[in-house]
């Protein structure tokens, strides 16, 4: 602490992290997330190789099911395919899985935030991002997501 009262000291983590799914971009994210002060508290991981690169990428995070991972957090991060998104937003309604004031945020490039709006109309807070990058799958990832740079869509009333 300096002569004014202030800390160097790094500050507490924010938000409480979930992820649906541990693929390339998903883990990637969520090393980033946690580089920089929040906790990654679950992901999903169904193969062998996301399962893998959870365990590698995301060692402190516990592997459950989505709907214990959207019940967990309240920032919940969709990086699922494209072609998967909607399904997924429409079964996390239909389960009631997502709390009101969650932050649900995806990453596909083909959506804005209209493709979460049943989880909106719960109360969640929707976001989309998309970085522009590709992800290789491979740690340097992690670092070049510094860099990157990002399109991001937000509703309206979070002053976007």
């Amino acid at each position: 602490m300096n002569s004014f009262g202030i800390t160097n000291a790094p500050a507490p983590a924010r938000l409480s992290v979930g992820i649906v799914s541990a693929g390339r971009v998903g883990t990637a994210l969520g090393a980033a997330f946690e580089r920089v002060g929040h906790v990654v508290v679950a992901c999903s991981a169904v193969s062998d190789v996301s399962r893998h690169r959870a365990a590698t990428r995301l060692p402190d995070s516990q592997i459950l099911p989505v709907d214990e991972v959207a019940g967990r957090c309240n920032l919940l991060l969709l990086a699922v395919p494209d072609t998967e998104l909607s399904s997924l937003v429409k079964g996390l309604a239909a389960t009631g899985s997502v709390a009101a004031g969650t932050i649900v945020v995806h990453v596909s490039g083909a959506h804005g935030t209209a493709i979460l709006e049943p989880l909106t109309e719960q109360g969640a807070v929707p976001l989309a991002i998309h970085p522009a990058m590709t992800f290789t799958g491979h740690d340097e990832d992690i670092d070049r997501l510094s860099s990157a740079c990002f399109g991001i869509t937000a509703a309206d009333e979070i002053g976007y």
